[in-house]
């Protein structure tokens, strides 16, 4: 007797829209700006020295430089977000 199996097809997802490392650093900066702001934080300076945070280093971020993976934890740390959470809105 044949045996049968149903293999399920996996739906197709949309088309990852590749971004450029310019976008995804300004995209990063939004969101941190955002945050910090959600978080009721209206000056860099006052956050980066609430959150014992580098305050040129921090503006830097918030004005588009490059920042280093144990500094985003940092900083989510500091908003009380997960990564997943900063990374969710905007950078689907």
């Amino acid at each position: 007797m044949p045996v049968h199996c149903s293999v399920k097809k996996k739906k197709s997802s949309p088309k990852r829209k590749e971004l450029t490392e310019e976008q995804v650093i300004a995209l990063f900066a939004k969101r941190l700006k955002e945050l910090r702001k959600k978080a009721g934080h209206t000056g860099q300076l006052g956050f980066a020295y609430d959150k014992s945070l580098n305050p040129r280093r921090y503006q830097s971020w918030e004005a588009g430089a490059d920042i280093k993976l144990s500094n985003i934890n940092r900083l989510c740390n500091a908003l009380g977000v997960s990564i997943q959470e900063f990374f969710g809105d905007g950078f689907e």
